[in-house]
């Protein structure tokens, strides 16, 4: 999702390979092969009510969610632009190529709110690193179970 998503829905798929890196910038922490962008370029776009359930990713970097705000924003709302996000149920495993370490789920901007991530599996091999044991959501009123 990329701004402007209003109870988005992304459930039930198997993505493999799916490496992300961001063009320009080379690889970083944060790249997710399934992100949610909350952003304002002249005007909100923000992200809300949208759910990442039942996914599965092999190999991949994960799940990531960006509150860009207030960047570029002629608009006098500052935030947060990404808010009541579940990201449930997903299975996340092996290693992300573009990383050389294993996806996991991170929503870790201060303006970030109402996230619950809950359910999810990771696999990581042996010897291979699993960042912030999995979950790296560091939002206000956010829960990790």
């Amino acid at each position: 999702w990329f701004g402007t998503t209003m109870k988005g829905v992304i459930a039930d798929n198997t993505f493999t390979d799916m490496n992300v890196c961001s063009t320009g910038y080379g690889c970083k922490s944060g790249d997710g092969a399934l992100e949610g962008f909350g952003l304002c370029y002249s005007d909100p776009q923000p992200l809300y009510f949208a759910e990442y359930t039942g996914n599965t990713l092999v190999r991949s970097n994960g799940i990531d969610l960006h509150d860009n705000s207030p960047v570029n924003c002629s608009n006098t709302y500052p935030g947060p632009y990404v808010r009541w996000q579940v990201i449930r149920r997903n299975s996340i495993s092996g290693i992300a190529k573009s990383q050389n370490d294993c996806g996991y789920i991170s929503a870790n901007n201060r303006l970030t709110t109402d996230v619950l991530v809950e359910g999810n599996i990771f696999s990581c091999p042996a010897g291979k690193t699993l960042p912030y044991n999995g979950t790296d959501v560091t939002c206000s009123h956010c829960t990790v179970r």
